[in-house]
């Protein structure tokens, strides 16, 4: 079974959200230090009347079929953590989306989600819109992320 790092975006009902979280990030361009870089394939799904927009650092993840590219090395500690850090900076300058989240899985997290987790904030590492989620939960530790957004730093149980 493949596993797949990517960043999920959560646009809720609107559908031209998702066009622009596509159009924003489709072949985005992330820079390693140490080797080719990563080029990113965007996807878009309706889910229980949601958009949701799929980020994928091409080859990033494990097991991935023969059939795509497959670089096991990106998710090494350093080059995750340049992805990550890029494709967070480039999700700042967008806005209009409800949540998103990055790591091993993510798009998969939020895009198939039951309709009880749709609003679910309380995942390490979850951006959200404070318009539309404006009583966080108090598990968890919060900071600022862009105009608008907060992102979740803990969870405590």
């Amino acid at each position: 079974m493949a596993t797949y790092f990517n960043l999920g975006i959560d646009c809720g009902a609107n559908a031209d959200m998702a066009a622009a979280a596509v159009a924003h990030f489709h072949e985005f361009v992330v820079e390693l230090p140490d080797g080719a870089p990563a080029i990113c394939a965007t996807h878009r799904s309706h889910q229980r009347g949601l958009w949701f927009v799929e980020v994928w650092p091409q080859g990033m993840g494990y097991g991935i079929p023969p059939t795509l590219p497959s670089r096991p090395e990106l998710c090494d500690a350093q080059p995750l953590e340049i992805i990550r850090d890029a494709l967070h900076a480039r999700l700042q300058a967008l806005s209009g989306y409800r949540r998103a989240l990055f790591g091993g899985e993510a798009y998969d997290l939020l895009a198939f989600a039951t309709p009880e987790e749709d609003n679910d904030l309380d995942y390490a590492g979850l951006i959200f819109s404070q318009d539309l989620f404006p009583d966080p939960p108090t598990h968890c530790t919060i900071k600022p992320f862009a105009s608008g957004y907060l992102q979740v730093t803990e969870v405590r149980r």
